[in-house]
């Protein structure tokens, strides 16, 4: 099994998953979690990426685990814009 399949079947088994990604995250480090990063976008939801996007820079700042929620919400929200979900884009 790949990391990225372990990390799959971790979340989808969590209810919550701030906490898991907290500690997952890598940070602070030399790098997040890229790996867990895509499958947090690719099993997550729009309001899920729309929550972890809210973190302001006092609340996440930079090489912290919630710094990591952020780029989780960026990257799914990504995800929903590549799939055509345009409603993602600023009117």
């Amino acid at each position: 099994m790949t990391k990225a399949n372990e990390y799959r079947t971790i979340l989808r088994q969590l209810d919550h998953w701030d906490a898991y990604l907290l500690q997952e995250s890598g940070l602070p480090g030399p790098r997040g979690n890229i790996e867990l990063a895509q499958v947090v976008a690719d099993e997550g939801d729009e309001p899920l990426f729309q929550r972890y996007i809210t973190y302001t820079v006092e609340a996440a700042p930079v090489n912290s685990p919630y710094e990591f929620l952020v780029f989780c919400g960026i990257v799914g929200l990504g995800r929903l814009l590549a799939e055509g979900d345009t409603a993602q884009l600023p009117t």
